[in-house]
């Protein structure tokens, strides 16, 4: 699976909720939020400050060593 920035975020964790930690250690905490099931990985990011490609990285490294 090859993660973008336009996936939505519930998408991602529907793929596999193990990578939930990925966006925990990012200071993505509000994984259950209504929001999450509506925000793009790149709005999200936007909405905590985080950088995007830092974290689609991370994410396509999780899901290419499974």
């Amino acid at each position: 699976m090859k993660i973008t920035k336009d996936m939505l975020l519930a998408d991602v964790l529907a793929a596999d909720e193990n990578c939930a930690p990925i966006f925990l250690n990012a200071g993505m905490h509000c994984l259950g939020c209504p929001i999450a099931h509506h925000e793009n990985l790149e709005e999200a990011c936007a909405a905590h400050g985080i950088d995007v490609d830092k974290l689609v990285e991370e994410l396509n490294n999780y899901f290419m060593s499974k």
